[in-house]
């Protein structure tokens, strides 16, 4: 298992918590969660249902706010930011990927990668360069006009990647991203985000349920009631 470079952390979490009040009980999802994540560096997260794994996705990706804590990236604490702030954050910094590798269905491979950039509002000047460019890391430069409804699950997962890429984030998140392939494609996937990782100024953070996949990231966490229980 490889080593990032010992660098100040890309992105670091201090005292992440999670509690909510119902009209019955004092619900805590997260407990002082603390994580550093460099650049460069793939990270494994894993537990049960229920754990927690979900809702620290969310607070990284900027849809949740923690109840109390710092997630800082780059040296900014993101959560200081107003919310049409982290938005405009989340869109040009942070990709993401899904286990369904979701898309529009009757839009074509270079289409779905495009609307990151028209979100991030991009030069439209500037797209065609930057879509061919990640289609070639994740080879497939010879599908960027098919339509996506047309191609394999392993296919449509590495167009996930690359329109996870294409705005260059910070960081990438993955929730289960092998969910739904088989050995063989899950193992391609895997070398292609090590590709990326070590590639670009970029580091990754994968939530999985796959030991497989655990052991080919450079930190493996383990959490289970909301606690950060052990680290490797």
């Amino acid at each position: 298992m490889s080593r990032p470079n010992e660098t100040e952390p890309l992105l670091r979490l201090k005292g992440i918590s999670k509690s909510y009040q119902t009209t019955e009980e004092h619900v805590s999802v997260l407990q002082k969660i603390d994580l550093s994540v460099s650049t460069n560096e793939m990270v494994a997260i894993m537990g049960p249902s229920g754990s927690g794994k979900s809702t620290l996705l969310f607070i990284l990706g900027l849809f949740l706010s923690p109840s109390a804590g710092e997630y800082i990236i780059n040296g900014e604490n993101v959560l200081k930011l107003t919310r049409s702030r982290q938005a405009e954050f989340r869109r040009k910094r942070i990709g993401f990927i899904f286990q369904g590798a979701d898309m529009f269905e009757h839009s074509t491979v270079y289409e779905n990668i495009e609307y990151p950039l028209i979100y991030a509002k991009s030069k439209p000047s500037s797209r065609a360069q930057r879509i061919h460019q990640v289609l070639e890391q994740v080879k497939l430069t010879h599908r960027m006009h098919h339509s996506s409804n047309k191609l394999s699950g392993g296919e449509r997962q590495r167009v996930a990647i690359a329109r996870a890429m294409v705005n260059q984030p910070a960081v990438i998140l993955a929730d289960e991203p092998t969910g739904q392939l088989d050995l063989d494609n899950s193992q391609q996937i895997m070398k292609y985000f090590r590709s990326i990782a070590s590639t670009t100024d970029t580091a990754m953070i994968i939530v999985t349920h796959d030991q497989n996949i655990a052991k080919e990231c450079d930190q493996a966490l383990h959490i289970e009631n909301g606690q950060l229980l052990s680290e490797k």
